[in-house]
């Protein structure tokens, strides 16, 4: 009930901690502000079965960047796979 919330709670304590970007984020952040990012796979060589669209959203590309990388180059290397391929791998 409300009368079991505490009354008198201490100050809330704020700790901001800033870490880089490693080196293969700094290299896909790069290509992503030049929009470059799907020639710079292409050259890698991850295109995996082609490239289906542009990077639309450039501000949720660096958030996934920043959140993990892996996140941008698994688009181009094949490894999603689509659901026709996997609803053929179910079917009797």
């Amino acid at each position: 009930m409300k009368a079991d919330v505490e009354q008198v709670l201490p100050r809330k304590k704020e700790i901001i901690l800033y870490a880089s970007l490693a080196e293969h984020q700094r290299n896909f952040q790069d290509h992503l502000l030049n929009k470059t990012l799907e020639t710079y796979l292409q050259e890698k060589g991850n295109t995996g079965r082609g490239i289906k669209g542009k990077l639309i959203n450039s501000m949720m590309q660096l958030w996934k960047n920043c959140n993990h990388p892996d996140l941008l180059e698994s688009a181009f290397d094949g490894s999603c796979t689509s659901l026709g391929k996997m609803l053929e791998n179910f079917a009797v």
